[in-house]
Order: structure tokens, then C-alpha cells, then sequence
């Protein structure tokens, strides 16, 4: 057992795990310059998300899916610059291999993965706001039946009701 302000045994074993498979992810990187990227485009896949680039794994490069927190701590520490550092290390990767490259360039694939990427936050976001917008009209359903039996839940179910409406709640687009 650990004394008070020592780390255990098993989380210094984790911490160590995630920060050597950081710095494989970083010497991946390094690895790559245009010649690579023309013949292997999809090497430079890893590195267009935060997402894509944490749940990364190739155990034979030592290479292990980590939380994103976990990856942006340990970039901060190992490369310059920290996550942005590595964004802007791949896209002038990406820009020296469109200089070079006339047919399909890294940058089009890059910018479809990136708009993919976009297009699934956004699809999550949309699905996160009409399950809170359906819990919230269940929950008012729920009190809606309870200001049937209890005069006290009833006067605070219309003061709700007057301050937040009292037509039939629905869901609206903020911009």
C-alpha cells in the first residue's frame, strides 16, 4: 500500500504505459515525410483527430488506445508546442505532399476526413439535445401527474409553467 502523496504501484505502471505509447505515437510521426505520404496516404489517418489519434492502436509500434485527456497531457509534455503543435506539424506535412502531389492531393483527404469528423460531432450534439429534450418531457409528464394528487408540487409545477411556458414544450434550433 501506497504512503500519503506516493503513487501506487499499478497507476505509476498506467501513467508509464500511456506516456511511452505517446511518444510512439510522436516517433510515428516523425517517421513520415512526403515520399511516405505519396505512396501511403493513409498513414497520415491517425493524426486527423484528437479522437481518431487517441483511439489509435498497433501494439507492434507499442502504440495503445488512451483517453483523449490523457493523450493532450502527455503531448503537451513531449511535443513542442503540445496538441496544436502536432495539428500544425501535420498540416505542413500535408501542404509540402500537395506541392508534390498533381492527382488526388493529402489535402482533399484530409479535408474529407476533417468534414466527416464534423458531420459525427455534429450528429452526436443533435442526438444529445433530443434525449435531454425527451427526458425533460418526461420528467414533465411525471410532475404533471403528481400536481394531480399533491397541491404543493401542483403550485410549483405553474410557476415552472409560467416561467417557462406553458404550451407543449418542443425543440428549437439555437444558433
Amino acid at each position: 500500500m501506497p504512503q500519503k502523496g506516493e503513487t501506487a504501484p499499478g497507476i505509476a505502471a498506467l501513467r508509464d504505459r500511456a506516456i511511452a505509447s505517446t511518444q510512439a505515437r510522436i516517433a510515428a510521426f516523425r517517421r513520415l515525410d512526403v515520399a511516405t505520404l505519396k505512396r501511403e496516404p493513409h498513414l497520415l489517418e491517425p493524426f486527423t483527430s484528437v479522437c481518431s489519434l487517441a483511439a489509435w492502436s498497433d501494439p507492434e509500434l507499442g502504440i495503445f488506445p488512451i483517453s483523449e485527456k490523457t493523450l493532450r497531457k502527455h503531448l503537451d509534455d513531449a511535443f513542442e508546442g503540445g496538441y496544436q503543435g502536432l495539428r500544425t506539424a501535420v498540416a505542413t506535412l500535408t501542404k509540402e505532399a500537395d506541392t508534390q502531389s498533381e492527382i488526388e492531393t493529402s489535402e482533399q483527404r484530409m479535408r474529407a476526413l476533417v468534414a466527416a469528423e464534423a458531420k459525427n460531432e455534429s450528429q452526436r450534439a443533435t442526438a444529445a439535445a433530443l434525449d435531454m429534450t425527451a427526458r425533460y418531457l418526461d420528467l414533465l409528464d411525471r410532475v404533471r401527474k403528481m400536481s394531480k394528487v399533491d397541491p404543493i408540487v401542483d403550485r410549483q409545477f405553474k410557476k415552472h409553467l409560467q416561467i417557462f411556458g406553458a404550451s407543449h414544450p418542443h425543440v428549437r434550433r439555437v444558433k
